[in-house]
């Protein structure tokens, strides 16, 4: 796993997946979001499944004290709290779709 800067927060590649970690009630409540990018490889998903079902993923989860909520979503099927979540910080929601037949880039902001 690795950090993601805070000026890319809310973009997120169809390739990866993503924990999200949004604390709210003056920290004693913790929504955990994992997301599920359509083009990611079982591997990813294996690791992202076990870290998040166990908490063990280092120094991120298991530092937070408190309530944790946990939801898991797939790319298409995002939770309406995490779009909330994003906006709350000022972060739009756009999925970096990979490559279209003609090799550029398409976005999708929702």
């Amino acid at each position: 796993y690795a950090s993601v800067e805070s000026k890319m927060l809310g973009l997120f590649d169809s390739g990866l997946m993503y924990v999200y970690v949004y604390s709210c009630k003056n920290n004693s409540l913790h929504k955990v979001f994992t997301w599920e990018g359509d083009h990611v490889s079982i591997k990813a998903r294996t690791i992202a499944g076990i870290s998040t079902a166990g908490t063990i993923i280092p120094g991120v989860i298991d530092k937070f004290s408190g309530t944790k909520t946990f939801t898991y979503m797939q790319q298409g099927k995002e939770s309406r709290l995490l779009k909330q979540a994003l906006a709350k910080i000022g972060r739009p929601f756009i999925i970096h779709k990979g490559r279209s037949g003609g090799g550029y880039g398409k976005e999708m902001e929702t």
